[in-house]
Formats: structure tokens, C-alpha cells, sequence
């Protein structure tokens, strides 16, 4: 039988999303002497997580598209009006909320494989309830744990992001119960028209431009799964490296990885 090869994305490992998910993750798990079966079970994941997050990935580029497009004719040709100023012509992004839906959707899921990296090292069963991981690393380990740090820095972050999600879902009347999306909207200031970008967040809560809050949440998301493998890595770790970090702007643009593991410097004495 002929050798196979199939696509499976239109993005390479010059994509962060691509170069910190399964690709690292494996290199991270390789050189720290994770046995076979662990590394190719958290890979499994790494690969759910990676897909799901590309999803919010393409989401907010087209997203951030359309409105760079919309504030960029708006600089170049002004906002137009009709009937001698009485109508004000404001541009849109279409389907603005199925977007926000759906991306807050997959990050949601995203989070939830970031939570499950845990389970292949320890055989536990996590997922976007990371105060159930809280719990479990306060209980099992000290302390100052990586494990215990990690979990109590995730948690805040995480259930910010499930509360948006769970808003969309199960909306309701009390502070923080309904998703706020708006499109762009004009204001007036000194009798001149201004564009402002479209923004969301919870009820009772400060609007957000949207732009923004997309890719640090995607930051966020990233990060979260690369501090639980990490973490993970070090506690079983059978070889003696140390895992590092680039800093952002030494980062290889051909594939941005954050982390990798060097041997631990030995002391040869004087």
C-alpha cells in the first residue's frame, strides 16, 4: 500500500498558535525523557488543543481584517453622510455576534484540552474547571510547587473566559450575565463624527475593542497550556535539563517557539 499524505491545515509552524501547541510540546516532552506512551497521549491532545485554537486564530484575523479596512476608509474618505449631515453611514463587520459566539465557543474548548494535558502525567481527569486543578495541585504537592503556582495564575484567566462563553449560552439578568457585543458605532465630539471600533464584554463591565481582547485572550490561552506542560514536564522530568524561555524578540519568525530545554550546567569546580 502506497505511503499517505493528508492536510490537515492551512497553517504552518511560522503560525505561534502552530509553534507553541504540539510541535513544542513534543520537543519539550522528548528532551526531558517522558516515557513514549505519556508524550504520545499529551500530543493527542496538544493536537485538539492546537485545532481548536487556530479556530479563534482565524476567527479574529478576519475579524481584525474587516476592521482595519473599515477605520483605515474612514481615515482616508471620512465617515459619509446623507441628507445634509441628518444620516450618518456607519460601517459594519457582518455577523459580528456568531463571530464573537464562535470564537468564544472554541476557546472555551481550547481551554478545556489545555486542561487535560494534566491527565496522561498524573492520570487525573481535568478539563476547563481549573479550579478543580487548584484543589487537586494544592493537595498534592507544596506549596511553592510549579504545579500549585501555575494552577492559581491560570484559574482567574480562565474562568474569565467561560464566563463569556457560559453568558452567550445561559444568559441571565444578574452583573455579568449577558454578553454586551457592539458594532462600530459613531460619536460625535465637538460636532465631528469619530469611528470607534466595534467592542464587547459582560454586563455591568467595561466595553472592549474587540481587536485587542481577541489576541490576548488567544495569549492567554497559549500561555496557559504552555505553563500546565511545562510544569508537568519538570515534575517528571527523568533527564537532567531545565526548560527556558525565548524572549519574545529573539524568537525565530520561521517557527516563534517560547520554550526549550537545555541540559542543567554541571559545577566542574575551579
Amino acid at each position: 500500500m502506497p505511503f499517505q499524505l493528508q492536510k490537515i491545515s492551512n497553517h504552518g509552524v511560522g503560525v505561534p498558535v502552530v509553534a507553541r501547541s504540539a510541535l513544542q510540546g513534543m520537543e519539550l516532552m522528548q528532551a526531558c525523557g517522558i516515557p513514549e506512551s505519556t508524550r504520545e497521549a499529551v500530543f493527542a491532545t496538544l493536537l485538539e488543543f492546537q485545532r481548536k485554537l487556530l479556530r479563534c486564530f482565524e476567527i479574529h484575523a478576519t475579524f481584525r481584517n474587516e476592521t482595519n479596512a473599515a477605520v483605515h476608509a474612514a481615515l482616508q474618505h471620512g465617515i459619509r453622510t446623507q441628507a445634509q449631515g441628518q444620516v450618518v453611514d456607519v460601517p459594519s463587520v457582518l455577523d459580528l455576534d456568531n463571530h464573537v459566539d464562535s470564537f468564544l465557543q472554541s476557546a472555551k474548548l481550547a481551554l478545556a484540552d489545555a486542561g487535560r494535558v494534566l491527565n496522561p502525567f498524573f492520570g487525573q481527569q481535568f478539563d476547563h474547571r481549573f479550579e478543580r486543578i487548584v484543589k487537586w495541585s494544592e493537595k498534592t504537592f507544596p506549596t511553592g510547587h510549579d504545579l500549585v503556582r501555575v494552577a492559581r495564575t491560570c484559574e482567574p484567566r480562565v474562568k474569565a473566559i467561560v464566563s463569556m462563553r457560559n453568558a452567550v449560552d445561559h444568559p441571565s439578568g444578574l452583573p455579568g450575565g449577558r454578553l454586551i457585543v457592539q458594532n462600530f458605532e459613531v460619536e460625535f465630539t465637538d460636532g465631528r463624527a469619530v469611528l470607534r471600533e466595534p467592542r464587547f464584554g459582560l454586563s455591568g463591565d467595561p466595553l472592549v475593542p474587540i481587536v485587542a481582547e481577541m489576541d490576548r485572550l488567544i495569549e492567554d490561552i497559549l500561555s496557559t497550556q504552555e505553563s500546565l506542560l511545562c510544569a508537568s514536564v519538570l515534575e517528571q522530568r527523568t533527564t537532567p535539563v531545565l526548560i527556558r524561555e525565548i524572549p519574545r524578540e529573539q524568537r525565530d519568525a520561521v517557527c516563534p517557539r517560547r520554550f526549550y530545554a537545555s541540559l542543567v550546567p554541571t559545577d566542574t569546580g575551579a
